[in-house]
């Protein structure tokens, strides 16, 4: 069994609508309909950028950064003590 996230930076959901925008993601489209697709759903705070929603993603938290904007560099270890997907599937 294999998990695969596929993290698309603004990309959004108007770009499979084959009327608006032909062939621009067949492949991904693809995939898409193979897969689960989580429609209908709202961005809670602390899950409305690129890291925060692959953290919300993984750990199922919202990311409330003790850094600002990309200073996460010079934090050591990143919230040990949540559990995330990746900690479980090792």
């Amino acid at each position: 069994l294999n998990l695969v996230y596929i993290y698309g930076e603004s990309l959004e959901r108007t770009y499979f609508d084959n009327e608006a925008f032909p062939d621009l993601t067949p492949e991904l489209g693809a995939l898409k309909n193979e897969g689960l697709d989580f429609s209908h759903t709202q961005q809670l705070p602390g899950t409305d950028y690129t890291i925060a929603g692959m953290v919300a993603s993984q750990c199922g938290i919202p990311l409330f950064a003790p850094f600002e904007g990309n200073a996460s560099a010079s934090v050591s270890s990143f919230f040990p003590q949540n559990i995330c997907l990746g900690d479980i599937l090792k």
